[in-house]
């Protein structure tokens, strides 16, 4: 019967030596059950915000230092060399589309985060939205974004088509823009903010 489910001789030896026999015992007697561990959640879902119509959008001129006439306060060199380099990112118009965000329960590296909202295509943003809610809270008042220091995150193609994680925080009385591969060492902590596009969203852009 073993063999027939697919026990080799040598699975059949270690069975006969496993010290844990009795507990299987139990379960052929209905004396104990199998059961998995649960999965731990690892994001927890807040609300949805409506991104309006965005025109064409060019990287270069919405993201710009406040001394230029801009909203940030701070770029980083990951950013501006993945999506302001030469010409910089530009983005076709893009019809009206809902973003989900969530909150981490715990700490995860993108590879995770990503798969818990449903795949790169899902998970996949636009510059022009992000900073649309920026300009939203250009005071750093409350809203969509999260303005206590942490961690707004967004997925993002760069200038050569590689998905980026893309975040701002509200710090010293200023949006900063940061950019990172999402196949770091580093995760993300516990409270830091994720955003996605829902599956028939995704299916639009």
């Amino acid at each position: 019967s073993l063999e027939k489910a697919g026990f080799s001789s040598e699975d059949v030896t270690k069975l006969k030596q496993y010290r844990g026999l009795a507990l299987i015992k139990d379960l052929l007697d209905g004396k104990a059950t199998i059961t998995t561990k649960a999965v731990e959640t690892l994001i927890q879902h807040i609300s949805s915000v409506i991104i309006p119509t965005q025109d064409q959008f060019f990287a270069k001129e919405g993201f710009k230092l406040k001394r230029d006439g801009g909203p940030c306060s701070y770029l980083g060199d990951n950013f501006e060399e993945w999506f302001l380099q030469g010409d910089g990112k530009v983005e076709e118009p893009i019809p009206e589309m809902v973003l989900d965000y969530a909150k981490l329960l715990r700490s995860s590296k993108d590879g995770s985060v990503i798969t818990s909202l449903g795949g790169e295509k899902v998970v996949e943003a636009k510059l022009s939205s992000i900073l649309c809610l920026m300009s939203q809270q250009e005071k750093g008042q409350d809203g969509t974004l999260i303005t206590n220091g942490y961690a707004n995150i967004f997925y993002v193609e760069d200038i050569n088509s590689v998905l980026r994680a893309v975040y701002v925080r509200w710090y010293d009385g200023g949006w900063r823009v940061y950019a990172d591969s999402v196949e770091g060492p580093y995760g993300w902590l516990v409270g830091f903010r994720v955003f996605s596009r829902k599956s028939s969203e995704a299916l639009k852009v």
